[in-house]
């Protein structure tokens, strides 16, 4: 907000006393500043090594019969954690304790780390954004800062996501910068989470990807999986 602002501001000062280049070569020169300070903190990590070497995964293309078999699977285990999390009186996940959730995101990453050292990262607490109205107005769940290290996330995140999208936010502090593979490493840490909550919104998740891309591929086969899970 303070950086619009002093954009306008000097834009306008500019006008008025005419002095355009000097403003514009200003801006250009704050841009590179920063652009530079985001890839030198973080943003060599879009140029690791992909996560699947660092867990020893195999890249190949799977079939649309193996990726059914993959979301029958996550939506039996949400359905099967889906009784141990509150739930409202119209069987809506409830909404739990932000603070209470940020304060637990972490474990599972820490139990991870104790056999993969890609995760030995820090689980400091996620906080919350003081911006979560606007963000949720441009769809936006969560934010990783990686100027100050902070992993926050949007209160009007859906109660089911809460606890993935906050272990989303962390594995980008973890280093994993593109989202697929934040996205991955939310699901291992929330299963790896002894909290049902987070246990559940993992599969949950996992279920939801791998449902639409399913149904992007094979309608058909996609409606099988909802029927039955």
């Amino acid at each position: 907000i303070a950086l619009v602002l002093w954009f306008f501001i000097t834009l306008i000062r500019a006008i008025v006393r005419r002095r355009m280049v000097r403003w514009v070569t200003g801006v250009l020169l704050r841009v590179c500043i920063l652009l530079t300070a985001f890839v030198g903190i973080w943003g060599l990590n879009y140029y690791a090594p992909p996560m699947r070497e660092r867990l020893g995964l195999s890249d190949r293309q799977f079939t649309v019969a193996e990726l059914k078999e993959a979301t029958l699977y996550f939506g039996t285990q949400a359905g099967a954690l889906a009784g141990q999390v509150e739930r409202d009186e119209n069987g809506i996940m409830a909404a739990y304790d932000f603070d209470t959730l940020a304060a637990a995101a972490g474990n599972g990453y820490e139990t991870l780390s104790q056999s993969m050292d890609c995760f030995d990262g820090s689980t400091v607490r996620v906080k919350r954004l003081l911006s979560s109205k606007l963000q949720a107005k441009v769809g936006m769940t969560g934010v990783f800062i990686c100027l100050t290290g902070e992993s926050c996330v949007s209160t009007y995140t859906h109660s089911a996501s809460m606890p993935f999208t906050m272990c989303h936010e962390i594995g980008h502090r973890m280093a994993f910068a593109k989202e697929d593979e934040a996205n991955f490493a939310a699901f291992l840490a929330c299963a790896a989470n002894s909290l049902p909550e987070f246990r559940y919104s993992g599969y949950y998740s996992a279920f939801r990807y791998c449902y639409n891309a399913l149904a992007s591929k094979d309608r058909d086969a996609a409606a099988e999986v909802l029927a039955a899970t």
